[in-house]
């Protein structure tokens, strides 16, 4: 199989395999190492932008995502261990567009994506990469979750505000793109709670 998800600059970027093809190929093993160890994929808390790609598309393969499901998608998958910021998944459901790998569908102010034809065939052809892949997030989560209660501290707390921030910077990059009135009436929207905000402090 050839190589499709490279790593460049440290962006999450999805680059053309090396036949100058788009989507060229998929990972292989190499030097005796398999290339879809956990090394390969993680870096520390955080994917490697091949792991990144190969991972979106995986689960918009399961069912049309915008990108705030994927985010979630992702922070389940991993036990809370990684919760991909935004400016992570947009960028790289935009690079799988321009591969031709995933579509998107307009809903409103929000895009669904689901993997096009080639996407499919590139996620057949790179299954064993999936597998592997979402078993290293798996034994991370594990780990990660393992030392959260031997802690005593399992997030409950933290998780409604979490939840709740991470959710409005998803639905105000879903906004990046809606006409001037509709973005006028979200800063009008974010103005009005800001305000309350700022009066539950002076409550205290």
């Amino acid at each position: 199989m050839r190589h499709i998800f490279h790593h460049h600059h440290h962006h999450h970027r999805f680059h053309p395999g090396p036949e100058g093809r788009r989507g060229g190929g998929s990972p292989s093993r190499r030097d005796g190492e398999s290339r879809f160890s956990e090394r390969r994929f993680m870096r520390g808390r955080k994917l490697s932008a091949e792991g990144m790609q190969l991972l979106i598309l995986s689960l918009i393969a399961e069912q049309p995502r915008h990108g705030y499901e994927i985010i979630r998608a992702v922070e389940e998958l991993s036990q809370g261990l990684y919760v991909p910021s935004p400016g992570v998944i947009y960028p790289a459901l935009s690079y799988l567009e321009d591969a031709g790998l995933a579509e998107a569908q307009t809903d409103g102010n929000r895009r669904s994506y689901s993997p096009t034809e080639a996407g499919r065939a590139h996620l057949a052809d790179a299954q064993e990469a999936v597998e592997a892949l979402r078993r290293a997030i798996g034994r991370a989560g594990d780990r990660f979750d393992e030392m959260r209660r031997s802690e005593g501290d399992d997030g409950r707390h933290k998780r409604p505000f979490s939840e709740t921030r991470m959710a409005l910077r998803a639905a105000l990059f879903d906004l990046r793109e809606a006409p001037p009135e509709v973005r006028e009436r979200a800063g009008e929207i974010l103005r009005r709670t800001v305000a309350e905000l700022r009066g539950l402090q002076d409550k205290d």
